[in-house]
């Protein structure tokens, strides 16, 4: 992957959150202005008084799927994931029946595959930063300093090993990543590329039907890889 100029970190989920702020925004000029060394200040503080545990939980723990998935449901995943989510442009564009689209399109939803929801977008948040930590302590202190800031989805894994993925407005991972410079515990942060965020998805042909799990062949990653970096 080093070709690439690609950095991996493996994290399997075991809650997520997403949490919004507009303290920060000005409505009347249309930007932002966060007080990066306020901010500072603020995330030495829940850390070294140990007030994370205060502040409401933003992650929650993750469903796993229980129904059957086949390479059709797969591809009409595939679908939505790229904006078709009704069922004329999901019968379309796979050349199905539109009582089968209905039927499948019904099913994931009834299980929470399919799910609508709003996000904030192209307001100025034009930088995607991610944040890894394994000290428990400052995992706590840095989600719960992330409530003020403009948009972050908290990942953790079993072991409460942080994944934060932030988005910013331009320049605003150096202000990041000076405040959490403060912390004794070791934080890795890292840009994620235009190209990458949000056009990550795992390729559907890598689902084992039989076994209802991804595989991961060499040779199916780098061509992934490859796609990603097209």
């Amino acid at each position: 992957m080093d070709k690439w100029g690609y950095t991996t970190s493996l994290i399997e989920v075991a809650s997520s959150g997403t949490v919004n702020c507009f303290d920060y925004y000005d409505s009347r000029n249309g930007a932002w202005a966060i007080p990066w060394e306020l901010l500072e200040i603020q995330i030495r503080k829940v850390y070294n008084d140990e007030l994370g545990s205060a502040f409401p939980r933003i992650d929650h723990p993750t469903s796993r799927t229980q129904i059957h998935l086949d390479r059709l449901d797969l591809q009409i995943l595939g679908q939505v994931r790229h904006g078709s989510s009704s069922i004329a442009k999901v019968r379309t564009a796979l050349h199905i029946g539109q009582q089968r689209a209905a039927k499948k399109l019904k099913r994931m939803r009834e299980a929470g595959l399919i799910l609508s929801t709003w996000e904030i977008h192209n307001i100025g948040l034009d930088e995607s930063v991610i944040v890894v930590t394994d000290d428990k302590r400052t995992a706590e202190s840095i989600t719960a300093w992330t409530q003020r800031l403009p948009r972050s989805i908290v990942s953790f894994d079993e072991n409460r090993r942080l994944c934060l993925v932030m988005q910013l407005l331009s320049g605003g991972s150096f202000g990041m990543a000076r405040a959490l410079s403060s912390l004794s515990g070791r934080v890795t942060v890292d840009m994620l590329g235009i190209k990458i965020y949000g056009a990550w998805g795992f390729p559907t042909s890598l689902w084992n039907v039989s076994e209802q799990r991804w595989r991961t062949p060499d040779d199916g990653l780098r061509e992934w890889f490859e796609k990603l970096n097209a």
